[in-house]
């Protein structure tokens, strides 16, 4: 999801990726709405990483500065900070859910099978 991430854009990247590894997490059982978690975070954080990097030429023109300046602070950003978000919401489950199962009850946590 994050090579996928960097290449494409996240609703591309959702309406492909998506259904292809759907089958997989219904055979792990894992929640789809862990799994919709998974995938926004992944993507988001391919969107801030070179080659294609768009969210980081949005960011150079909004704040009028070089790319070679953006980018080195962008990279340190997406390792130090977005990369822990990214472990931690893949594989602790309960930090995801947490506010639908607030919202909703504990009918969502019915996994995806």
């Amino acid at each position: 999801l994050f090579l996928s991430g960097m290449f494409m854009d996240d609703i591309a990247g959702m309406i492909i990726m998506a259904p292809l590894l759907y089958p997989v997490i219904k055979q792990i059982g894992v929640s789809s709405v862990h799994f919709s978690a998974i995938i926004t975070s992944n993507l988001t954080m391919g969107l801030m990483t070179p080659p294609m990097a768009p969210l980081v030429f949005l960011g150079q023109l909004i704040g009028k500065t070089t790319f070679p300046d953006m980018i080195k602070t962008s990279l340190m950003f997406v390792f130090l900070g977005y990369l822990p978000v990214v472990l931690i919401t893949t594989y602790w489950a309960p930090l995801s859910e947490f506010l639908p199962v607030l919202v909703l009850g504990e009918k969502i946590l019915i996994p995806a099978y």
